[in-house]
């Protein structure tokens, strides 16, 4: 802040310049970090739940 005022445009640019373009690999490793693992599809309902039970011979 000098003369009472403060430069935002100045500040903007200062911000800006400390960006980096990330790589290929940390693009991929972040875009890894958020996929989780599963074991693969599971049901909704327990097989079961459809028997008859009392199914007649």
């Amino acid at each position: 802040i000098t003369n009472e005022y403060y430069d935002f445009q100045l500040a903007v640019q200062r911000d800006a310049a400390q960006i980096q373009l990330p790589t290929k690999l940390e693009v991929m490793e972040f875009f890894k970090a958020g996929l989780t693992t599963s074991s693969g599809a599971k049901p909704v309902k327990d097989i079961s739940e459809y028997e008859d039970t009392d199914a007649k011979s």
